[in-house]
């Protein structure tokens, strides 16, 4: 199970983030070696630190390419706040970044912690371990992950819950019991369903057919072969009438009637008539609907605002949404204008300002104006990450920046885009994407970004208004606070000064009060909570 911890990473997809090739490689002088190539395997930096491989042992370097954790280990995960799990002499154990075992090897398996418990599995049976190392034993038959303090577990075919001393606050009586949602968890007794809270005190009933778990206050419910929806007092707030129902998702719910979809708000009122084949979730405040075979989109006023005309969409992120007419794919705006004519065998989500498009087998990438900016004549491609793409041509792998200029010219057998300033690369592999990165034999090493290494403060001016300050920091995930409502929007780029060096920020994800961010220039452990946050801005003489 823990072999393929990184494989979902590693093999060749446009619309992710990995490029993998074959080929040899020459001497280039643009490129900056981190870590020579040396290691069979480099995993994502996370706590600072990325797994390695040598031979058929696992270890650890940090992001300045120094060995911290020999590779000692027969297999390892990656570190998550400040733990990681390992295998030797086939058992699981915790160490720390230090290499120190704080849970000397001792289970079958383990899980990473959650609410400070990892879950653990020994003999066939189930348990959990404290970061201290305190082991409630495994003698469950499954068990939950953690959350507020409780995990669902079960024993035989019955299910009940455990507190973080693994004493039961619910004995195990129910026939299934889901994890909580909104303080209740829905359970299952001789056919009915009802739900308990987190002290384990059944508040409603077992009294229906069918039921999900609560969502924004209410949870679909069947009664008498018809769904309706309560409260979390048990009371039917909406009328059981549909013959499906789906969970409140910003104030609105799907639900089918007489055969056809439509939305209704929480007060049972019809957004929309029952008249859709098909619908799905509100994204940026548009929804796509399918009628009569066809896919447009609807607003939360249940509007149509882009008649339904095409065979395939997919869902607004960014403000454009993908469409397919005749197995050609183009872009849609929010008004439904096309910002790119359907054209393309494939197009991406944008990136950094552009989007991978494919036509008889190239690659190559578009702008938001729709233009081909950069030629289609790439046999691979991955996203744009930190001003680069990896590109394949001819067999050999390389970067572009955002004018299709080489900055690293293909030569590698394989690459990965950069992530905090680093990319990794591989020399002397075959591209073989049963591999397990894609590539077949060679050595993988770290090249830092060429645009980045060398950036200082002095090349940058603090023009741009402030935006607030770091909050917190995980992963590649920056959470910026402040006044962020109507400043700071989806693409936005914003920076942080730490001495001479500059970390650069996009907004991916801004809300009335903070912004997630990720970090596209720079390295994340050079962020910490309470740094000042500006918008991005390049001095003209530079």
């Amino acid at each position: 199970m823990r072999k393929t911890i990184f494989k979902s990473l590693l093999l060749f997809i446009v619309m992710a983030t990995a490029i993998l090739f074959s080929q040899g490689v020459k001497a280039q002088s643009n490129i900056q070696w981190l870590v020579k190539p040396q290691f069979d395997y480099i995993g994502d930096f996370s706590d600072g630190l990325a797994a390695v491989k040598q031979g058929s042992k696992w270890g650890y370097i940090n992001t300045e390419g120094k060995i911290i954790i020999k590779p000692v280990f027969d297999e390892v995960t990656a570190f998550k706040d400040g733990f990681a799990a390992i295998e030797k002499d086939g058992k699981w154990g915790f160490i720390d970044r230090t290499g120190r075992f704080i849970i000397k090897p001792q289970f079958n398996l383990v899980w990473g912690f959650s609410d400070g418990m990892a879950k653990v599995y020994l003999n066939k049976k189930y348990g959990f371990v404290s970061k201290e190392g305190q082991v409630i034993e495994p003698q469950f038959d499954d068990a939950s992950f953690f959350e507020n303090g409780i995990a669902v577990v079960q024993k035989g075919y019955l299910r009940g819950l455990i507190d973080k001393e693994g004493k039961f606050i619910i004995e195990p009586q129910f026939n299934s019991l889901d994890d909580f949602k909104e303080g209740m968890a829905l359970f299952e007794v001789g056919y009915k369903y009802g739900y308990i809270n987190t002290e384990g005190k059944i508040v409603i009933k077992p009294e229906f057919h069918n039921a999900y778990g609560f969502s924004e206050g209410l949870a679909a419910v069947e009664k008498d072969g018809k769904w309706g929806f309560i409260n979390k007092e048990g009371k039917m707030v909406i009328e059981p009438q549909f013959e499906e129902a789906w969970g409140f998702d910003e104030g609105l719910a799907k639900a089918k009637k007489e055969g056809k979809w439509c939305y209704i708000n929480k007060e049972g009122k019809f957004i929309t008539k029952p008249q859709f084949d098909d619908l799905w979730s509100f994204s940026e405040g548009l929804a796509a609907v399918k009628k009569d075979d066809k896919w447009g989109f609807i607003n939360k006023e249940g509007k149509i605002v882009i008649e339904p005309q095409f065979d395939e969409v997919y869902a607004f992120e960014g403000g454009f949404a993908k469409f397919n007419v005749g197995n050609n794919w183009g872009l849609i705006d929010r008004e439904g204008r096309m910002v790119i004519k359907p054209q393309f065998d494939y197009i991406s989500n944008f990136t950094e300002g552009l989007a991978v498009v494919k036509k008889d087998g190239k690659y190559g990438f578009v702008n938001k104006e729709g233009k081909v900016v950069i030629e289609i004549r790439f046999n691979r491609v991955s996203d744009f990450s930190e001003g680069l793409a990896a590109i394949e041509k001819d067999g050999k792998c390389g970067f572009i920046d955002t004018e299709g200029k080489f900055v690293i010219k293909p030569h590698f057998s394989g690459v990965l885009p950069f992530e905090a300033s680093v990319a990794r690369v591989n020399e002397g592999g075959r591209w073989f994407p049963e591999a397990e990165m894609g590539v077949d034999g060679g050595k993988w090493g770290l090249i830092k970004n060429p645009f980045k290494a060398s950036d200082k403060i002095t090349n940058y001016e603090k023009a741009g208004d402030f935006v607030g300050t770091i909050s917190s920091i995980s992963g590649n995930e920056v959470i910026v606070s402040g006044k962020i409502a109507d400043k700071v929007k989806i693409f936005d780029k914003l920076c942080v000064f730490n001495g001479e060096k500059i970390v650069i920020l996009q907004a991916h994800f801004p809300m009335m009060t903070i912004a997630k961010c990720k970090v596209i220039h720079g390295s994340i452990n050079d962020l910490q909570g309470g740094m000042k946050v500006y918008f991005y801005k390049r001095k003209k003489d530079d």
